[in-house]
Order: C-alpha cells, then structure tokens, then sequence
C-alpha cells in the first residue's frame, strides 16, 4: 500500500553477503599490506605500540615494582587480602597465536572512571582505570603467595589451595583488552575484535572478574563453593531436593548472593561473548574469593529449582547466569534450553550495556556461525565483518539485514523499531535502533507486552524484499484505518517517565478522563467494534496485554468518570503504590489512540493523528506506519484490544504491499 500507489521495483537482495565477501576479502589484502608497512602509533593511554603482524597479539606479564621485588617477603599480602601497597610493572609483547602460547584471558568492566592508577608498562607510566588496577593487585597477591608457599610445608599451605580452580604463577601471560588493542588504531581493533572468539577459546583459563571483595561477596562466593561438596552437577528439574541441599538453601546468604549478580559485569554486552566460550576453564573472582563457573551454575540451578522454601524471602536466583550457560551449550554443540538465534542474540544485546553502540552487534552476532541447527532451526554460517570505520546506523542497519535474512520468525525484529518519541525519525526507520539499553527507555518493556498473544505466533515465512541498495524493504500487510484520536500524556521535550508524584497524579487523572472522552462520547455503553462491550474494551485496555488466563481483569470506573464522577476514581497515590509496572508505566509514558473504526488502543510515544494501524504476518501485534513520500515510515508497535488478541495474523490474510524507508 502506497500513498501515491507507484510501482516499485522489487530486487531480492540474494548478491549482499556474497559481495560483501569478495569486498572484505580485497578489504583484508589490503589492510595487510599497510600493518606490515606502518608505523609505531601512540595510544589512548600513552603508550607508543608498535604495530601488530597479521595473527600476532600482544600478551602481558605483571609484577611487583622491582625495588619491592625482591623484598621482605612477608611484605606481600596474604590471600585473603586485597592490597600490598606495592606499585605495578607489566611488560608486553607480541606473539603469534599459532605458536599456541599458554596465557590467560581477562573478563572484566573497564568502568566509566577516568584512568588514574599509575603503573608501567615496558618501562613507561601509563594510567588505567581502577577495577583493572584493583584486578592486577589481586593477581599478584594470589602469585606471590604462591611463590612464598612454594618454601613452606606445614599444612596451612594445604588450606590456602583452591581444587579446581588454576594455579597462577608470577610469569603467567595475561590478555586484557584494554592494553593489548591499540584502543586509537581503528584497523588494528577491527582485526583484533575479529579474532576475540578465538583469542579466549586457545586461552589456557578465563577470569571473570567482578570486582574487589565488597557487600559480603566472599560469602556468596563461598556459597556457591560450598555446593559442590555434595555434587556440582546441576539437577534435573523434576528432582527433589536432598536434606543436605534444603539446608544449604536455608543458609545461604541471600542479600550478599544477590548484591553479586547486581555488579556491573553481567550487564556488560563483550562479557556475553567471553563468558561463554566453550572448552575452556572458566572461573569467577572477586576480591580474593574465585569459584569455577560450572559450580557456581550448578549451585544457582539448585537455587531456581528450590521447593517450598522455609520463608517468602526472595532467593537470590540469577538470570543473567542461566542465559550465559544456555548461550555457552549452544556453542559448545550441546542443547540450550533456549532456542538461540540471530533474533535472540540481538534481543539480548539491545538490553545489555556498552561503551560503543556497535559493539552490541559485534560482540553477540558472530557467534551465530557456531550454533548447531537444532538451536537454530537454520545454520548460519556468514559472520558480520566487524568494521569500526562504518557509523552506528550503518553498522545497524547490517544487523538488521542479517537478521531479516537468517532468522527464523525474522519479521519480529521490525517489532522493536520505533520512532523518537517526539516522532521523528533515524535514517532508516525499518532497523532497529541499539544506541541505548532498552531498559533505560521505559516504554520498550512495552514491546514484549503489545506482541504477547493468547495463541501461538503463526510459523510462517512471510515475504520480505529489499531495495537494490538495501536501504528500503518491502512486504505485504493488512491495513486497519488510521488513528482518528489520540492522547499523550508526555509534553514534547518532557522526560519521558518519572515517578514524581504530581506528575504522576496529573497524567493518571487526564489519561482517565481523555479515556472515558473517547470511549463514551455520549456517556453510555455500547457494543465494542472488536467485539464485547465499550466497557470491557476499556478494562481490557488498561489492563495493557498484561491478562492471564482464568484471571478476572480489573473493572475501572471509566464510564463513571465520563459522567464526572471523579470520585469513583481510585486514589492516585494508592495506584502508583500498588499497581502494575505495566499500568504506571503505560499511563507514565504511552498515548492513547482510536482509530476511524472505533478500536481503542496504546501505542508508543511519537504516534500522530493520521497513522495507519496493519497487521503484519510474522508480527504477533499491530504495527503503526506513516506515510513518508510514496514510501511508509515505522512508527512502533501497538496494543489494540479486540486486535492484538486475535489470531488473524496468518498467511490468509490478504494484505497490500508497503514500502518502508
């Protein structure tokens, strides 16, 4: 369907990646010839690098300031501490990762503190940020506790080992991003990122660090530790639990467990690709304290498949732990209890956070090539060339373009494309935008919400064509009418969402009142275009998609309020107390729409008066389009009651063909 209903010419966009090769190929050839060729490049920290040979990387090796060095022994910190007091020296040099050198590999968050902490490299000072500072303390504390052990033989020397867990040595080679990469030569990060994947998978050992002991976090560590004296192996569901584990749930410290999985790092987009690389020992340090991934896993498997627990405190259960070993057995060739594919690796990284948008592309999607096909339902083999030379927007569009191609259920994608919420738009409103975390805008919980469906999404494969240049895609959908009404509760240029009080109070009450407007114009009843009643329209509306089945949905006393019964209304600081996420939310941050037809809906921020309402096979809830010149803009998804709860969204349906820029 088009404004001007001009014909379109369809191409398929078949050639993309093959080109794409041979160019990246040539791209390759020549970005060789110049690193064998260029010059020693200063980087963002102060050091001068010499430049990097094609397959070679830099390693690192620490060590205490050398007039410490060979000091008092007993000077060093024990294990159990943190800080020695003494200054740090590194030297790094170049290796080719053919020769299968043995190093360690580093996980951790730069931080968002200025580099502060002094220390050399090769004989220069340089400055680094404090969690790699504090991360270089404690390795050096558990090394040269180690060489200091190496003299003694009584058996405390016995109760500082860790069973499973790596030894480390004074001379151990270490890789950490931050130093290794040149961070100011974008040729030499682009081919360093590229080879991220197998730079951990031939480390001898990963350390993820989450940072210095704090918050009791050697207790938690400990917790997950002590699980595995009865069995690291993690349960079946349907298992009982042993006396043993019930009262091992019953001790653990649960404010301290859940102060561990609140740290930065599992939030952190590259973590999701180190942390899950298969084949190699990973293990968890904070502070002084480490456990093996595997038995911290297992220990929080326990945890979630916990039964009747003795009070109704909240167990400290982590998420983010269960995906990561989900996404690490996919790789590892074994079945994932989620079906990961291109679809879910960019849904996870648009909710993770990072320095650069481009990376939430880089650092999940090239994973895709080494998934089994029964977690994919279709092999991907082609990886995204990493290039930090393109802009955001290119480097998404690429994303969504792979996407589109590659994954099964691809059109839900266009799901989570939205407009600004004072309704304009990016460059291309088809690809997903990935420049902030979905979690800091509160109407993108929405997205899920609107696409939830009381019936199963149709297993179809939709037909989807793009433009010979691959900046406009075309396909077939059902028109609804336009949007008639509508009603923001956000100014333009407001905050989107806050919880203040007044404000709040002032938006509940004008929603409410805009609602009962709309819906009953002449201040009676009557039967809803989508079926039922205005009424039950109204309650299911407020509602927002959040309705399970079997359970009664909240009356709310619209009709009364039409009829200037305001005092029917329930107390605005009571709702916001005790309502639903999805309903302060909604009223915080959502407009309110009718169509020319009468159907009554949410929708995103940004939508206008004049905007088409279709239904999209592949696209389990309602989307909204504006007319752009002969072509049609993504204006976001919608809840529409009597629509969004429907099952008409298969193959049948005849629709009409948009072009979308």
């Amino acid at each position: 369907m088009k404004p001007n209903h001009q014909s379109y010419q369809r191409v398929l966009l078949l050639p993309y990646f093959e080109l794409a090769t041979l160019r990246n190929s040539l791209q390759h050839l020549v970005n060789s010839l110049k690193r064998n060729s260029r010059l020693p490049m200063m980087g963002e920290n102060g050091f001068v690098y010499k430049p990097l040979r094609d397959g070679e990387i830099r390693l690192l090796r620490l060590r205490w300031a050398q007039h410490n060095h060979h000091g008092d022994k007993n000077k060093h910190a024990a294990v159990g501490q943190e800080y020695s007091g003494d200054s740090i020296e590194c030297e790094i040099t170049h290796h080719l990762l053919d020769d299968n050198l043995e190093y360690a590999a580093l996980s951790y968050t730069w931080g968002t503190d200025q580099p502060s902490q002094r220390i050399k490299m090769n004989g220069n000072d340089i400055l680094i940020r404090d969690n790699l500072h504090f991360f270089f303390q404690q390795v050096l504390t558990h090394a040269y506790a180690r060489v200091d052990d190496s003299t003694r033989t009584d058996d405390s020397v016995e109760t500082r080992r860790n069973p499973g867990l790596a030894e480390l040595a004074v001379g151990t080679y270490w890789w950490v991003d931050a130093l290794c990469i040149n961070q100011s030569d974008i040729q030499e990060r682009n081919a360093q990122v590229t080879q991220m994947r197998r730079i951990y998978s031939q480390a001898r050992f990963i350390a993820i660090w989450l940072g210095p002991g704090a918050d009791d976090s050697d207790l938690a560590i400990e917790a997950y530790r002590s699980y595995q004296s009865f069995g690291a192996v993690p349960r079946p569901p349907a298992a009982a639990l042993s006396e043993q584990e019930r009262t091992w749930l019953d001790s653990l410290p649960r404010k301290a467990l859940e102060k561990l999985w609140q740290r930065p790092w599992w939030r952190r987009v590259w973590v999701w690709q180190e942390a899950t690389t298969p084949h190699v020992p990973i293990e968890f340090w904070c502070g002084a304290a480490r456990v093996p991934f595997d038995v911290a896993y297992a220990a929080n498997s326990a945890i979630g498949h916990r039964q009747s627990p003795s009070d109704d405190a909240v167990f400290p259960y982590n998420n983010y732990l269960y995906a990561m070993r989900q996404l690490w057995a996919g790789r590892a060739g074994r079945s994932a209890m989620i079906n990961i594919s291109p679809l879910w690796l960019l849904d996870e990284a648009t909710r993770l956070a990072a320095s650069d948008p481009r990376d939430r592309v880089y650092a999940l999607l090239p994973i895709c090539g080494e998934l089994r096909p029964e977690n994919m339902e279709e092999k991907v083999g082609m990886a995204i060339t990493v290039d930090y030379g393109l802009d955001v927007e290119e480097v998404f569009r690429v994303a969504t373009i792979f996407v589109l191609q590659r994954s099964p259920k691809r059109l839900e994608i266009l799901k989570k494309c939205m407009c600004n919420p004072d309704g304009t738009f990016r460059r291309y409103s088809w690809v997903v935008d990935m420049s902030d975390e979905m979690r800091e805008k509160p109407w993108s919980l929405f997205v899920d919400f609107f696409a939830r469906k009381q019936i199963a999404a149709p297993d179809l494969d939709p037909k989807l064509v793009f433009s010979e240049d691959t900046t406009r895609i075309s396909l077939h959908a059902r028109p609804f009418g336009f949007v008639k009404q509508m009603h923001t509760g956000v100014a333009r240029g407001e905050d989107v969402f806050t919880l203040d009080p007044g404000l709040w109070e002032a938006r509940y009450r004008t929603w409410i009142r805009v609602l009962g407007r709309i819906a009953y114009p002449k201040f009676d009843d009557r039967p809803y275009v989508g079926g039922g009643s205005i009424s039950e329209a109204v309650d299911r509306l407020l509602a927002f998609n959040r309705i399970t089945n079997g359970t009664p949905i909240k009356h709310w006393p619209v009709l009364e309020v039409a009829n200037f019964e305001f005092s029917a209304l329930p107390d605005p600081q009571t709702v916001l107390r005790n309502g639903s996420r999805e309903f302060i939310y909604g009223i915080s941050c959502l407009s309110l729409i009718e169509t020319e037809d009468g159907y009554l809906g949410a929708a995103l921020p940004g939508v206008r008066v004049g905007d088409a309402l279709v239904g999209i096979p592949g696209i389990p809830c309602p989307m909204i389009l504006r007319p752009h010149g002969n072509c049609w803009q993504i204006v976001g998804c919608a809840y529409v009651v009597g629509l969004t709860d429907q099952g008409s969204w298969g193959p049948e349906m005849q629709g009409i063909e948009f072009t979308i820029v």
